[in-house]
């Protein structure tokens, strides 16, 4: 069990109830838990750290014999959110606003566990050698089974760490829908579902920076007319506020210089709007068809990048992380990306400092109008687990809906794709330093766009890649 997925991710809408049991010493009403079992790290054998292991009270810090527990627990209450309880056992404060009942029945209220048979597996656990396959199994059944909390495993120097209360707050002074006057690069991603449809906007400035100056949804009306139908009628609708662009601050509009939407869903209908808003089908045509590949997209397909371009794939970028192939069947183009790296970009952005180069902000608004965002962006994450063999080894892991964050992907890859140049990789020493995990391949230039790149030969360009991403993260 971890922290966003069920149960605990309804934790915040319960009632949030604690058990309290009146300490036979001082009178308060207490909640012993693990730091309040006392004796067994002292033993030198299982069976004395059996012997040994005894409760105390929080608040007194008194011995709490066997005999004193069973007379706490007959007084035992159970305690809601935000509510007080005296010596006296009066209760004070507001009602519960849920119906969802929820408290955790830790050990001391279990009087079928006696002291001596958690401090035995205690101190068993505790001498189970670092970083082993047992030891992780015995930390998850430790947290779980002994003491009803969620397991966290240990973090990893330049790991991710994102929340929805640090996304939703990094907030520009920008209004929705504005660009800087400063905006260099403009691009727009759409990403669509059988009943609703969502896009986002993603620009760039001459300093890398990075901006969302608007997302959002629309309904798709799959009620009305078949999927494809309702989708493609959906996208058509979409022409006049790409055909309009975004206002810059001082006056003007900007209209995105490249679109794409998500061709993995329905993809007939993507591939018809596609062919109706361009005059003709090229490499450079303003809206494409785009397919994300790898462990986070739908087909769990691992993403592979073709070594040489020909009849049907056009162009493939010098760092192969995306490329353009022709889909003879459907008469278009295709940008095909690297979906987990693009998504590893989007939430590195999310994490770096604001208005440095790379890093991701949002429009401004009020306190809870990103929580939308925040959501879809945190959704989704890169898990690490040890492995006996293999190491540190990771997994990606998704507990909701993420259809902005595959919008952002998609953008972030067409402003690489027009030249923008992610920034620099931190040093080690700044990883350890600051968790901040590094998302991109050391440049001496400057994270702005430019005209050309020089390609590397396939071999290299792949042994570099993985070796860059395992650097993120600190795999060797």
């Amino acid at each position: 069990t971890i922290d966003e997925e069920l149960p605990m991710s309804l934790y915040a809408e319960s009632t949030r109830s604690k058990l309290l049991a009146p300490c036979r010493h001082c009178g308060e009403f207490v909640h012993p838990y693990e730091n309040e079992l006392r004796g067994w790290r002292d033993a030198d054998s299982e069976m004395k750290a059996a012997k040994l292991a005894h409760w105390i009270c929080p608040k007194c810090e008194r011995r709490i014999t066997e005999k004193q527990r069973a007379k706490m627990l007959i007084d035992t209450v159970l305690l809601h959110e935000g509510q007080r309880i005296s010596t006296t056992g009066k209760i004070t404060g507001p009602k519960p606003e849920s119906t969802r009942l929820w408290y955790h029945a830790t050990p001391f209220f279990n009087m079928l566990l006696e002291p001596g048979d958690i401090g035995k597996e205690e101190w068993v656990a505790e001498r189970i050698p670092e970083d082993t396959t047992e030891r992780i199994q015995s930390e998850k059944e430790r947290a779980q089974f002994r003491w009803s909390k969620t397991y966290t495993p240990p973090k990893l120097d330049g790991q991710i760490e994102l929340d929805r209360k640090t996304v939703a707050d990094r907030q520009n002074k920008l209004p929705p829908s504005t660009l800087p006057d400063d905006v260099q690069l403009l691009t727009i991603a759409y990403d669509t579902g059988d009943k609703r449809g969502w896009f986002a906007a993603l620009a760039s400035r001459p300093n890398g920076e990075l901006i969302v100056p608007a997302y959002g949804d629309f309904d798709i009306r799959s009620d009305l007319a078949t999927p494809e139908n309702a989708i493609l009628a959906a996208l058509r609708e979409q022409k006049p506020f790409l055909e309009a662009g975004l206002p810059k601050v001082s006056g003007g509009t900007l209209i995105a210089h490249r679109v794409g939407c998500d061709a993995g869903w329905r993809q007939a209908a993507t591939w018809k709007w596609t062919k109706e808003i361009n005059e003709r089908q090229s490499l450079e045509q303003w809206v494409m068809a785009t397919r994300g590949r790898g462990e986070t997209q739908i087909d769990k397909r691992k993403w592979t990048c073709p070594k040489n371009k020909g009849n049907l794939v056009r162009q493939i970028s010098s760092d192969r992380d995306w490329y353009v192939e022709w889909i003879k069947k459907a008469i278009v183009f295709e940008l095909h990306f690297d979906a987990d790296n693009f998504k590893l970009l989007v939430q590195h952005g999310l994490t770096l400092a604001m208005h440095s180069p790379g890093s991701i902000s949002l429009h401004a608004g009020t306190k809870r109008s990103h929580s939308r965002i925040a959501r879809h962006c945190t959704n989704e994450r890169l898990l690490f687990e040890r492995h006996p063999e293999k190491g540190i080894v990771s997994r990606w892991v998704r507990f909701g809906d993420n259809h902005l964050l595959d919008c952002l992907a998609q953008c972030y890859a067409m402003l690489v794709r027009l030249g923008y140049q992610p920034p620099p990789l931190p040093t080690t020493a700044e990883i350890q330093a600051s968790n901040i995990p590094q998302v991109a391949k050391p440049s001496k230039e400057s994270a702005r766009p430019k005209e050309e790149r020089k390609e590397m030969t396939a071999d290299e360009s792949a042994t570099e890649r993985r070796r860059r991403v395992d650097q993120w993260f600190g795999i060797e």
